[in-house]
């Protein structure tokens, strides 16, 4: 009678413990990135969201109205600014502002802080100039030099220069 083995394969246990270090090596590795991954992405949508307040502001700037010839105003969230041909150069603040560019309603959503320079222009129909600055986050304290022309205490801030036109009155 010829005997038969019965043979299983299988992993042994070396093997099975070297495959689970390798495969918590990698895991731990990836988990590694994801703090750094996270704050790339707030990066990001910080930036984007002071571009935004960057275009929005200036597009009021442009948009300036006038009911007499000389005082122009703008309005951005609902809060009225001004300016007066041939006038000193204006500075506006905003210091509590969302990512999505509304005014903010509570601390948490303190992301944006604004600066607005305006040099008015000297005639009605000559050009003005506008310096606008975004700092994000608002929560850190950043602040304003105006003497330097940049902010301290920001993670991140930008700033763009304009030149517009008033707009004329109606007749």
């Amino acid at each position: 009678m010829k005997r038969t083995r019965n043979f299983h394969a299988a992993f042994s246990l070396v093997e099975v413990v070297i495959a689970l270090g390798i495969v918590s090596v990698v895991i731990f590795g990836v988990m590694g990135l994801i703090p750094s991954g996270m704050k790339m992405f707030r990066d990001s949508n910080d930036q984007s969201g002071g571009a935004n307040l960057l275009n929005s502001l200036s597009d009021s700037i442009r948009e300036a109205v006038t009911t007499n010839g000389t005082n122009y105003s703008w309005t951005y969230n609902g809060s009225n600014y001004g300016y007066v041909i041939n006038g000193a150069p204006v500075t506006n603040t905003l210091t509590a502002v969302t990512l999505q560019g509304s005014a903010a309603t509570n601390t948490l959503d303190q992301q944006l802080k604004a600066v607005v320079v305006i040099t008015p222009p000297p005639t009605l129909w000559s050009e003005g100039s506008a310096m606008i600055s975004v700092a994000w986050p608002a929560s850190v304290g950043a602040t304003w030099s105006a003497t330097s022309q940049a902010w301290s205490g920001a993670d991140g801030w930008a700033t763009l220069g304009i030149r517009f036109i008033p707009v004329l009155p109606n007749p």
